[in-house]
């Protein structure tokens, strides 16, 4: 009964007026919101120098310079609809909660396109909440000056107090891995340099950073960082308009190891493929929301026109056993 009011709620002209030109609700369903309410912590702990979230989690103002510093010592509060207020929307949580709710007493998760690794971080502050363990986490980034900030918002957030990239740091059921690389067929590539406020760096197109320093890193194959891991609750993909090519290639790796998929789409053009390609797959399409772009003329690559990212959430059913959703 409750969820049929929310629904009512989100679905309601005032509600679309006021959030709708902003936010993006597709996917979204009122008994979404009594998963996202169970996560909600009783207190939230500020501190000078950091922003807190809904969940609690300390992000660093001088490491994330799109953040205002009159955030600093401030926090959000409540469940994220239609966003947390900073970084991401309800779906993306939606995501993370439903791989932990159906992973078992352990958990292992990915982030490829990693950042400053919010979603390792939440996924890992979340499961050592529920009691889970061994709790596994392997990140992937590409950008070498996100790298340092990835060790420290795992610190800050108390999983292991040491991280060493290419090697894994084990601390109170806590096992991290972090790569300084790409994923695709496992040969070095190179990308521009951007800074640490800038996320685009892509493997499919340079458009926005034409003239800057490029730097060569590593390429890792799908199987290669899966090698020691037998299942995957989550892999949660942001790879700037490559999640195409990588999935295709190596599909093999997701179907026979990934429990739940959530990627982060950036153009339609992507959406369509994967909506064609994951169901001939064993995935089926949990929720989505689709990209948002604008163009007066066709650009050099679709994902250049995108100025919203999109976000699927995917089941494999055949490796998620008694799924409750």
């Amino acid at each position: 009964m409750r969820s049929d009011l929310i629904d009512v709620f989100i679905n309601s002209r005032e509600f679309k007026q006021k959030h709708c030109g902003v936010h993006r609700l597709a996917g979204f369903r009122g008994s979404d919101l009594a998963i996202l309410s169970r996560y909600v912590p009783a207190t939230l702990e500020t501190e000078e120098g950091f922003l807190t979230d809904w969940l609690g989690i300390k992000h660093c103002l001088a490491d994330l310079p799109f953040l205002a510093k009159t955030l600093s010592g401030r926090s959000f509060a409540g469940v994220p609809v239609p966003d947390d207020g900073f970084h991401a929307e309800a779906i993306e949580y939606l995501a993370l909660f439903a791989a932990l709710e159906t992973a078992g007493e352990s958990f292992t998760m990915m982030e490829l396109g990693a950042g400053w690794a919010p979603w390792l971080c939440a996924g890992g502050v979340v499961a050592k909440r529920l009691g889970k363990k061994p709790i596994r986490l392997i990140g992937v980034e590409g950008e070498g000056n996100k790298l340092p900030l990835i060790r420290r918002h795992l610190n800050k957030n108390g999983l292991c107090p040491t991280v060493n990239f290419g090697l894994t740091t084990e601390s109170d059921g806590v096992a991290v891995t972090l790569y300084h690389g790409v994923v695709n067929d496992g040969t070095s590539v190179k990308i521009p340099v951007v800074g640490i406020e800038d996320y685009g760096a892509s493997l499919v197109s340079d458009s926005p950073f034409k003239g800057n320093d490029i730097e060569e890193v590593q390429g890792y194959h799908m199987a290669q960082l899966a090698e020691n891991v037998s299942i995957f609750d989550l892999v949660h993909i942001d790879i700037q308009g490559y999640e195409q090519e990588l999935i295709k290639a190596q599909v093999k790796v997701f179907v026979d190891k990934v429990k739940w998929l959530a990627i982060g789409t950036h153009s339609r053009e992507i959406e369509s493929f994967l909506i064609d390609f994951l169901p001939e797959h064993g995935f089926r399409l949990f929720r989505e929301t689709p990209c948002n772009f604008s163009f007066t003329q066709k650009p050099e690559h679709m994902v250049d026109a995108t100025n919203v990212d999109g976000f699927q959430i995917w089941v494999n059913d055949v490796l998620v056993k008694d799924n409750p959703f």
